[in-house]
């Protein structure tokens, strides 16, 4: 099975969220739907960006200032 490359990927995303928000436009759903169905994705992804970055930013100033 053949990779899709990372910027087809991209733009599938992309696509894919402007699909979402036209259909979301048209159906004139309630503002409820998104609080309560996509905001959590949102919130864990930015959560698991957190905490993956703070200790790769951490033990690089480690790293590097025992190598100087």
């Amino acid at each position: 099975m053949r990779k899709i490359a990372l910027h087809v990927q991209i733009l599938m995303g992309i696509v894919a969220g402007l699909l979402f928000t036209f259909v979301y436009i048209k159906q004139a759903w309630p503002i409820a739907f998104v609080l309560d169905y996509i905001k959590p994705f949102g919130t864990l992804f930015l959560n698991s960006l957190k905490m993956v970055a703070i200790p790769l930013v951490f033990s690089s100033l480690l790293v590097f200032s025992l190598i100087e």
